[in-house]
């Protein structure tokens, strides 16, 4: 007979029941704030994903970009298509620069304030229901991260 007692999946369901709860009776108070969801959370986070892969880009395309020297050192004429990269290079850190401008834009002066209005809008069963929310995501996600570095968690009964 094998038993598995796994006590994140319990915190995951709670987490899951705590968030549908407080949707269903603190949800109306997000109503009037166009970058927040029902919980709280930014509605729009799109511009974090070019951020990233704007930096990504940016730094594969100067590595390829970069001057090759020959057997005495000196520097070699670039080909046409290491002179694209390097183009190419710029102009992904330039996009990396701008959205790291409007995501910090959204962030502190669109989405904090309107955060930060709601969440004094809110009663103060609600608030510390968000912030019970919180805590037991913060958990969920150090468990299943040291889960994936160690492999373990799961206490088997055998």
């Amino acid at each position: 007979m094998k038993i598995s007692f796994n006590p994140i999946s319990l915190i995951q369901g709670n987490v899951a029941n705590s968030k549908v709860d407080f949707v269903k009776n603190y949800g109306n108070y997000a109503a009037n704030y166009n970058e927040l969801t029902l919980l709280g959370e930014q509605k729009h986070t799109w511009f974090y994903f070019i951020v990233i892969l704007s930096a990504i880009l940016s730094g594969i395309l100067f590595y390829m970009s970069r001057e090759e020297k020959d057997a005495k050192g000196n520097t070699i004429q670039p080909t046409t298509s290491k002179k694209i990269y390097k183009i190419l290079a710029w102009l992904s850190l330039g996009i990396f620069i701008v959205s790291v401008i409007y995501s910090g834009y959204m962030y502190f002066f669109i989405y904090s304030p309107q955060y930060n209005e709601w969440l004094k809008s809110l009663p103060d069963d609600a608030r510390n229901k968000i912030n019970i929310i919180k805590s037991l995501n913060m958990i969920v996600n150090e468990s299943q991260n040291y889960n994936n570095r160690n492999n373990s968690g799961i206490i088997n009964i055998s």
